[in-house]
């Protein structure tokens, strides 16, 4: 997406509201990341993952540090139980 701006009102709760072009355009869901940086404010979305992505992305960080057989199962399970 190219540069686009807009003036966003500021409710009196402090609340903001993402215009729809930009929500949609970011794939917003029900979460975003907010950061204070250089006296600016930076909102990016966060996407969820799913329960599969999850297991995979713990299987593929257990498989680099050199698991695998049993010793994968058992820490795949410990890891699995403590999210």
């Amino acid at each position: 997406m190219s540069e686009q701006r807009r003036i966003i009102h500021i409710s009196s709760k402090h609340q903001i509201t993402i215009p729809s072009q930009f929500f949609e355009a970011l794939h917003f869901q029900d979460t975003v990341e907010c950061i204070c940086k250089d006296h600016e404010l930076i909102l990016r979305p966060i996407h969820k993952q799913s329960e599969r992505e999850k297991s995979a992305r713990l299987l593929e960080s257990l498989i680099e540090q050199g698991l695998s057989g049993d010793t994968l199962l058992h820490a795949f399970m410990a890891e699995s139980e403590s999210d």
